[in-house]
């Protein structure tokens, strides 16, 4: 996926991330790393995640718009702007992807699931 996020000149920028598609996920997640590099500004939550190693409280969350790379999907899911609210791992988590996308997103957009899952044959 390519998110929207600014340079330092304050000029928007689309970079790539890599995504995991979570059915067990009740939200969206984004890496404290992957989101500094965005130079986005957080909003303040109060959101814990609950499992299998214990609670860890997120440290914020954003509002992120994104689109697929041109090479994963057809060229019109391509342009298509996405958006959804992704809650930021704090930094001590060292997590192996950019971003989760949550069952609420997926569940918004089955048809593209279905699509990718397709392809991936």
């Amino acid at each position: 996926m390519m998110v929207n996020g600014r340079m330092p000149s304050g000029k928007t920028v689309f970079t790539p991330r890599i995504a995991l598609l979570d059915t067990g996920a009740g939200f969206n997640l984004i890496s404290s790393q992957a989101f500094r590099e965005l130079n986005l500004a957080p909003k303040p939550s109060q959101q814990v995640v609950r499992s299998i190693g214990g609670d860890t409280r997120l440290v914020g969350k954003v509002e992120l718009t994104w689109r697929f790379r041109a090479s994963d999907v057809p060229s019109k899911l391509s342009q298509t702007l996405y958006s959804a609210v992704f809650y930021i791992l704090p930094e001590q988590d060292e997590a192996k992807f950019d971003c989760i996308l949550g069952w609420p997103w997926i569940e918004e957009n089955l048809d593209l699931c279905f699509y990718m899952l397709r392809s991936m044959r």
